[in-house]
């Protein structure tokens, strides 16, 4: 079962959550495939006595990346909400190219 991460390293640099996409992708190039969702947030508008008036609904873009680094080293999966990375989860072993079937 996957793991939950504080950091990715890629050589001597380090991602962390609040990191955008395009700082992860100049720390560890482009991941090798990734997943396009929306989340929908929702949320309420209250007055002062706590009455809700309003509720609105946002559409968030959501990305998930993963990159494999090799059959020695574990797959990173990166979730990023809004173009800002939220979390990093440890995979098991990745693959080298050859042992793909």
């Amino acid at each position: 079962s996957p793991a939950y991460a504080e950091s990715l390293r890629c050589g001597n640099k380090l991602v962390l959550p609040g990191d955008s996409r395009t700082e992860v992708r100049q720390k560890c190039g482009e991941p090798g495939d990734v997943a396009h969702s929306v989340l929908v947030r929702r949320s309420s508008i209250a007055d002062h006595r706590g009455v809700t008036y309003r509720e609105e609904e946002t559409a968030v873009a959501v990305e998930v990346w993963n990159y494999n680094l090799g059959s020695h080293r574990f797959m990173y999966r990166l979730r990023f909400v809004d173009g800002i990375l939220e979390g990093v989860e440890t995979r098991g072993y990745g693959y080298d190219g050859k042992d793909v079937p």
